[in-house]
């Protein structure tokens, strides 16, 4: 399957907020902290402020399958405090095309254009350490493990880790 990716915008509330729907999407996209929290309900006005906040990064995209146009999830990066790092998102938002390898080709493509686009020498993730499939992404994109972040979620009552990994650029021709 060919994807592409092209800059959030507004016209993608509508998505955000079936995504928000969605309890793996609503779980990346909303942090739990205690096992007393609970999804928000996918309001026009929460899938309003999301879309708002992807537009505002720098690097956000939404993936797009080639064939349909139809969204499929969103990718995008996080500007760190120390300079060169970045710090990589994705999900997948479309049940339907999980496991068919477009969040990988969505982070390779991510990545790809970022490079081109400023000198980054890091790239870090994160990922839920029940979602075994962006591990398995990130781990398939290069990534390596480098420990577990002090923030904890929580999912069903039960806590959960949250994983850290980076991706170590190689140097780059100057942009």
């Amino acid at each position: 399957m060919n994807i592409r990716l092209r800059r959030v915008r507004e016209s993608d509330r509508p998505h955000f907020k079936r995504w928000l729907a969605i309890r793996h999407l609503a779980e990346s996209m909303w942090l739990l902290r205690s096992p007393d929290d609970s999804l928000p309900e996918a309001t026009d006005e929460l899938a309003g402020n999301i879309t708002k906040r992807f537009m505002e990064e720098s690097v956000t995209s939404i993936i797009v399958e080639a064939e349909s146009n139809r969204q499929l999830g969103y990718v995008g990066f996080k500007t760190q405090e120390k300079p060169g790092v970045r710090e990589i998102f994705f999900a997948v938002g479309e049940e339907d095309r999980l496991g068919k390898g477009i969040g990988k080709k969505a982070v390779q493509l991510a990545i790809e254009e970022l490079l081109t686009m400023e000198k980054v020498k890091t790239i870090t993730a994160e990922a839920f350490e029940f979602s075994e499939a962006s591990i398995r992404t990130l781990e398939k994109c290069g990534f390596e493990p480098t420990g577990v972040s002090p923030v904890r979620t929580w999912k069903n009552g039960r806590q959960f880790e949250i994983r850290t990994f980076a991706l170590e650029v190689e140097d780059q021709e100057e942009n």
